[in-house]
C-alpha cells in the first residue's frame, strides 16, 4: 500500500461548501490530499476503464472494477471487498463466455436492484465479420455471476441476463430505471436507450421483448480508444454524457422525446421496437477546458470529471452554470491514464489508471468528520443579493471570538474582520464591485465555522 502526499491542485474559483464530505477540500485543502494505491496487476488489474461501488446496503463498500480484455479475449472484473480500508480483498471473477458477453468492454454501470449491465467497445462480439454487438445486463448475485455457465453449455452460456445487439462500438453506459440503460452509441454516433424489459435468466438468449430507441438528434463521435462514460442523475432526469473527441460534457432529459419511426436493425434479431426518437430536450454544458475527459461523476453540487490528455480531475459547480472549481493534477505517477471515477460511500474519490494497471483512492480529510453537526452556529446570510451593497449575518448566538472573511471569485481575500460577542455582523460590499463573493466564519485559528455565498448585483 502506498500513499502519495500532493500539494498541486489549482484553486481557480473558490469554496461553495464546507461540509466535512464536500468534495471541494480536494481543491482548497489540496494539502491534506492523499493518492492511495488499493490494487494492482498482481490483484487481476490489468486493463481498467472504469469502477462502481455495489448499490445496495448488505454489502457495503463493495468496489467492482471493470477490466477492458484485449480483442481475442473477455474482459473481467475484480471486487475489491472493504474497499473504503487501506487493505481491501480482491476477488477475481470471468464469466464463462466473456469472450463475447463481455468482449471489449467499455464501462460498467450498476441498477437499483443489484444487477449491472456493461457497453461492449468492439464491432462483433463474434469476431465473424458482421456488426453485432451490444450491451449486456449482468447478475449482481455472487452465486450466479461468473458460476453459472462456467464454462459455458448448450443450456447455460455463461451467466449473463441479457444482450441486445443493436450497439456495435458501445463507448458508455448508465443505468435509468428497472432495466433500462442508455449507451454511448459509437456505430451510429448517437445515444441510444435499451430497455431489456424482463430478463431472460443466466445464460439464456430470449431478447424478443427488448425495446430500442436511438435519439439520432443527439451527434457525437466515438474516440479511436477512449471510452466516454455517462452518469444518470435520478432525482433531476438528467443523463450526463461525455463526448471524449469534443472535449464537450452534454446533458439530456430522459424524460423527453418522442417516437418518430421505426428503424432498420442493425442485427437481425428479434425486438419488441426498434425506432428513432426526436424532440428530446439535450444541451452542452460543459465545451471549454476540458481535452479529452473520460470519467464521469456526480453528487448534488459537483460535476466530476476525468481528463485522459491532461492526467487531472476537474470540478464544476452545479449550482452555478457548471463553472470550473479547480483542478487536482493526478502527479502519483510520470504518466497516468486516467479513466472512469467514483465518489465512494467515505466521500473519497475512486478511479482506475489504464496503462499502470491501478485502482487509486484520492483521500482527503482536512475537516473532521461532522463539523456542521457539531458546530453551535446557526447562521442567515440576507438579503441575498446584497441591496445597495449592503448585507448581514444573523446568527442563532452570539460568536464570542472569530473572524469575517470575504472571498472575491479569483480566490482573494478581500476583507478580514474579527468578531467580538457579535451575534448580528453587518457588511458593506458596495465599494467591493459587482459580483459573487464567498462570506466565511472562522475560529482565531483559523478553522471554517460557516460559509456562505453573497451576490452583489
Amino acid at each position: 500500500m502506498k500513499k502519495f502526499t500532493f500539494a498541486t491542485a489549482l484553486l481557480c474559483c473558490f469554496v461553495l461548501t464546507t461540509n466535512a464530505q464536500s468534495l471541494d477540500r480536494f481543491i482548497t485543502q489540496s494539502d491534506s490530499n492523499q493518492f492511495v494505491e488499493l490494487a494492482k496487476v498482481f490483484q487481476g488489474i490489468s486493463t481498467p476503464v472504469d469502477l462502481e461501488f455495489y448499490p445496495l446496503p448488505d454489502r457495503p463498500n463493495e468496489l467492482w472494477v471493470l477490466n477492458q480484455g484485449y480483442v481475442n479475449s473477455g474482459g473481467h472484473t475484480v471486487i475489491l471487498h472493504d474497499a473504503t480500508s487501506d487493505n481491501p480483498d480482491d476477488e477475481y471473477i470471468k464469466d464463462g463466455n466473456a469472450w463475447h458477453f463481455m468482449a471489449m468492454a467499455s464501462a460498467l454501470s450498476f441498477g437499483d436492484d443489484g444487477n449491472w449491465a456493461t457497453s461492449q467497445d468492439i464491432i462483433d462480439a463474434n469476431r465473424s465479420g458482421y456488426n453485432f454487438t451490444g450491451p449486456t445486463l449482468w447478475p449482481g448475485d455472487l452465486t450466479i455471476y461468473g458460476i453459472v455457465g462456467n464454462p459455458p453449455t448448450a443450456a447455460y452460456n455463461g451467466s449473463h441476463l441479457d444482450m441486445v445487439h443493436q450497439t456495435p462500438y458501445g463507448k458508455g453506459i448508465a443505468h435509468e430505471k428497472d432495466n433500462v440503460y442508455w449507451i454511448f452509441d459509437g456505430y451510429s454516433s448517437t445515444i441510444t436507450r435499451y430497455d431489456f424489459k424482463a430478463d431472460h435468466g443466466p445464460g439464456q438468449d430470449y431478447h424478443g421483448d427488448a425495446v430500442v430507441h436511438r435519439f439520432d438528434e443527439i451527434q457525437v463521435n466515438r474516440h479511436s480508444s477512449l471510452p466516454s462514460h455517462m452518469v444518470v442523475d435520478k432525482d433531476n432526469n438528467w443523463l450526463y454524457i461525455v463526448h471524449t473527441t469534443a472535449g464537450e460534457i452534454i446533458r439530456l432529459d430522459v424524460t423527453s422525446g418522442q417516437r418518430d419511426q421505426t428503424l432498420p436493425k442493425i442485427s437481425n434479431e428479434p425486438l419488441a421496437d426498434y425506432a428513432s426518437y426526436t424532440g428530446a430536450t439535450f444541451e452542452t454544458i460543459i465545451d471549454q477546458g476540458l481535452v479529452n475527459p473520460v470519467g464521469i461523476a456526480l453528487d448534488d453540487d459537483f460535476l466530476i470529471v476525468t481528463d485522459n490528455a491532461t492526467a487531472e480531475i476537474v470540478l464544476f459547480d452545479r449550482n452555478n452554470d457548471f463553472a470550473e472549481v479547480g483542478r487536482i493534477a493526478l502527479d502519483y505517477n510520470n504518466n497516468p491514464d486516467v479513466m472512469g471515477i467514483e465518489i465512494g460511500p467515505d466521500g473519497n474519490l475512486y478511479f482506475v489508471d489504464y496503462d499502470n494497471k491501478l485502482v487509486m483512492r484520492l483521500e482527503n480529510n482536512a475537516f473532521p468528520t461532522g463539523i456542521e453537526e457539531t458546530s453551535p452556529l446557526s447562521v442567515k446570510l440576507q438579503p441575498n443579493p446584497a441591496v445597495q451593497g449592503q448585507s448581514r449575518l444573523q446568527l442563532g448566538q452570539p460568536l464570542e471570538e472569530g473572524q469575517l472573511q470575504i472571498w472575491d471569485i479569483t480566490g482573494r481575500l478581500i476583507t478580514s474582520t474579527p468578531i467580538n460577542g457579535q451575534q448580528h455582523i453587518p457588511m458593506d460590499v458596495s465599494d467591493f464591485g459587482k459580483g459573487l463573493y464567498l462570506v466565511e466564519l472562522t475560529t482565531p485559528a483559523g478553522q471554517l465555522l460557516w460559509s456562505g455565498k453573497l451576490l452583489h448585483p
